[in-house]
């Protein structure tokens, strides 16, 4: 047995596993393949002989390794373990439509990712394992894969689910999105002390309509829903105000209101709990002068997410001792963010902020107050120096907070609580916990529980052993064939 242990997933090679069981590396032909099986059999069946007693044995997790302690026996260390996704980088086998063929004596195991247009299926990552027992030939093993992304997205109860693939599925960029976002950073310019770039345009873009009666009139919608609370309106006409003082948007003059060539933002008001930002203005790219007219979203590429994996966040968020959260105030693209920490020198504070942001949300913990300290004043002046200053900074270090208060970039939240990337985080008890839920006491219908489980965030999974029986019913329910508001049977309204 090796004296190192590997506890690193990328360090994991067929010749390692090969070393550690003393066997020689398979070839890709069958021959070798069943000879390799025959001998590692062998080898796992001497490890379950020599195993301690089950009943006299305890696992511990010691320095990157797990540890067997017997009362009975010798201590022992697990050398190694592996995946279930890493199984097939090792264990060589044909393959048909990209998944693999495992020979047995009920005939191929068909197993592997399906994958639609040589694109990962996102968010709802399909591992199949089929058993073809008439012809076991990869004639007969042609696996369709008639399932792609439109027809995930079309089913309304795949949202229930999609949480479940957080941090775990493939991001692959495609050959399109490296050439957009390439495309994106070469037109990154600072002009007059802030960044500018250009919009990412189709090749073969449609003509943009002229859209003023469009957006006159969902102005006109807007304004009179703001007036029902004359607070909101308030806010909104202040957000308009300073939006058009700071450069962000601009008055069009009269002379060009006539103009064939205008293309309008219609935009909303998104209501948010929060006491400091309680109105969002979204401006809406897929506004559509009819069916047949493209949108502004229609003649621009989407390009790559750059947004970093709300559990990769969170999960650091846990991982040292000082829990730290702040809010960029101005509005920011993620490309131009990553190409103002490139500028700078690299650093432990600016490699903390290039991975550390969630849209205009910095989040993460460090090991140190020191540490802390040396964030807070790296960040302010890197990010005023982009003209995205950082406020609402918030620690679970008190003497931190009364710091930043001080500065005038704390927290301006009357409450222990505050949102962190949906969870609702007590920095003074530092306890993460989702947001309080309230059901709708309603006759139960597939369209209420349907609405009533998309309350629930939670990328952690902190609470799937709950969640997933609530799931499990919507399930029962869509075998019904019932019909969204139909009234749900007394059984079913009884087990939610």
């Amino acid at each position: 047995m090796l004296k190192k242990t590997y506890a690193d997933p990328e360090k994991i090679t067929s010749s390692l596993i090969c070393q550690i069981a003393g066997l020689p590396k398979p070839s890709a032909d069958l021959d070798s393949l069943r000879g390799f099986w025959a001998k590692l059999e062998q080898y796992v069946r001497g490890i379950e002989r020599n195993k301690p007693n089950s009943d006299h044995c305890t696992w511990t997790l010691g320095p990157g390794k797990l540890i067997l302690t017997s009362s009975s026996s010798q201590i022992d260390q697990v050398k190694l373990l592996v995946g279930i996704d890493h199984y097939f980088d090792f264990i060589h086998s044909p393959q048909a439509n990209g998944v693999n063929l495992i020979e047995s004596s009920l005939g191929y195991l068909v197993a592997g990712k399906l994958r639609s247009n040589d694109t990962p299926i996102s968010a709802h990552s399909v591992t199949v394992m089929r058993l073809a027992v008439d012809e076991p030939s990869k004639a007969a093993l042609e696996i369709p894969l008639e399932m792609s992304d439109s027809k995930f997205a079309e089913d309304p109860i795949q949202q229930l689910w999609t949480l479940e693939s957080v941090g775990i599925v493939d991001q692959d960029m495609s050959p399109e999105d490296k050439f957009v976002l390439e495309e994106f950073k070469n037109s990154i310019n600072m002009v007059e002390g802030r960044y500018e770039v250009s919009l990412p345009w189709k090749v073969d873009k449609k003509q943009l309509p002229t859209n003023l009666a469009l957006s006159r009139k969902r102005l006109n919608s807007t304004i009179h829903k703001l007036k029902q609370t004359n607070k909101y309106l308030e806010i909104y006409d202040q957000i308009i105000k300073e939006q058009l003082s700071l450069g962000f948007i601009e008055t069009v003059p009269e002379e060009d209101q006539n103009r064939t060539n205008v293309h309008y933002l219609p935009h909303l008001p998104v209501i948010k709990d929060s006491t400091t930002t309680p109105i969002r203005i979204v401006f809406d790219a897929s506004a559509q002068m009819d069916k047949q007219a493209p949108s502004l979203n229609d003649c621009l590429y989407s390009g790559p997410s750059l947004t970093s994996h709300l559990t990769d966040l969170l999960l650091k968020f846990r991982l040292d001792p000082f829990a730290v959260s702040a809010d960029i105030s101005k509005a920011f693209l993620r490309s131009t963010l990553q190409h103002h920490f490139e500028t700078y020198p690299t650093s432990p504070e600016v490699s903390f902020l290039m991975t550390k942001f969630y849209v205009d949300n910095l989040i993460g913990s460090l090991p140190t107050t020191v540490s802390l300290y040396s964030l807070y004043k790296v960040a302010k002046e890197v990010l005023s120096d982009a003209g995205m200053p950082l406020r609402e900074w918030i620690s679970n270090d008190p003497t931190f907070n009364e710091m930043v208060k001080q500065e005038g970039d704390g927290t301006t939240e009357g409450s222990d609580l505050v949102k962190v990337l949906g969870l609702h985080w007590n920095y003074k008890t530092d306890h993460l916990s989702i947001k309080p839920l309230t059901f709708e006491e309603a006759p139960l219908t597939k369209r209420l529980l349907l609405k009533n489980l998309s309350k629930v965030f939670d990328p952690l999974g902190l609470f799937a052993p709950i969640i997933v029986r609530a799931k499990v019913l919507m399930q029962k329910i869509w075998k019904l064939s019932k019909r969204w508001d139909d009234v749900l049977p007394p059984e079913l309204q009884e087990e939610w």
